[in-house]
């Protein structure tokens, strides 16, 4: 079995989050100028509970990616370690990977958290939107097992992580 390291960038799923967010708030307060109170909470900006709560998606977002992920690897062998700007995932892969997409294997990684992130922001917010992201992230984890089942992913890989043989 060969352990595979997938890393992601912390920074570009944080600011891929904060633009969706940033994109709303500010079609919210185009079609009504006085919604400046929504778009506020609508957009995760800077503030420090903004950050926060992030924070505690992105930690729940790669726990929720450990845990799909725990029933196509050998064993029970998921790991994760996040540093200043890296999302580490060392998986020991069994033979049930398609080796050939090990790179877009990391980009869905990314995607699926930055969806699952998303959703999680939206929740409190509005649940319309909190659906459109959850449909996201379900379609996100199809690709991933796709990936495991020899088949090919349905999204395009964006380059936004690095996949390291051990």
């Amino acid at each position: 079995m060969a352990e595979k390291t997938f890393t992601l960038y912390k920074s570009l799923i944080m600011e891929t989050v904060k633009n969706e967010t940033h994109i709303s708030a500010r079609i919210t307060k185009a079609a009504n100028p006085n919604a400046s109170e929504l778009a506020f909470h609508e957009e995760a900006g800077d503030e420090s509970y903004h950050e926060s709560k992030l924070e505690r998606d992105l930690f729940g977002a790669i726990d929720r990616l450990k845990s799909e992920l725990s029933n196509y690897v050998a064993g029970s062998s998921v790991s994760s370690t996040i540093s200043d700007d890296t999302i580490v995932i060392k998986l020991d892969l069994g033979d049930r990977i398609n080796t050939g997409f090990l790179t877009p294997l990391a980009d869905l990684f990314s995607k699926f958290i930055e969806d699952t992130m998303l959703m999680e922001w939206w929740t409190p917010i509005n649940v319309d939107r909190m659906k459109i992201y959850m449909e996201h992230s379900l379609l996100d984890m199809q690709n991933i097992r796709n990936c495991f089942a020899k088949s090919a992913p349905s999204s395009s890989s964006k380059g936004y992580g690095e996949i390291t043989a051990s």
